[in-house]
């Protein structure tokens, strides 16, 4: 059975690679490489991968910020962002709610 990891292991190889050699790569190349869709590596650089990845015309490459990653807190990255930042958010609200209400 394949890990659950699996595609997001090769992402992290690619990146990897493409930061180590200074190459530049393009969507096609990364889903090709890992067997996720166009599309979902499309929704991911916009969305999970900002953070190190940027943009020349239809090209991306792996800025330097990308070495703060080893394997698992890639896969916790991948995985948990959307988590975090809704724990994030309800404890904002919570504070907030607090903040107005008076004993």
């Amino acid at each position: 059975m394949a890990s659950n990891y699996e595609k997001v292991d090769k992402a992290f190889k690619l990146f990897q690679e493409k930061l180590k050699n200074g190459q530049k790569f393009n969507l096609t190349e990364l889903a090709a490489f890992t067997g996720w869709g166009e599309s979902t590596v499309r929704t991911y650089a916009n969305k999970r991968w900002l953070r190190f990845l940027d943009k020349d015309r239809k090209e991306y490459f792996v800025e330097q910020s990308f070495y703060e990653f080893n394997i698992d807190s890639f896969r916790k990255h991948h995985s948990q962002k959307d988590y975090t930042q809704k724990l994030f958010y309800q404890i904002l609200v919570d504070k907030a709610v607090s903040a107005c209400v008076w004993v």
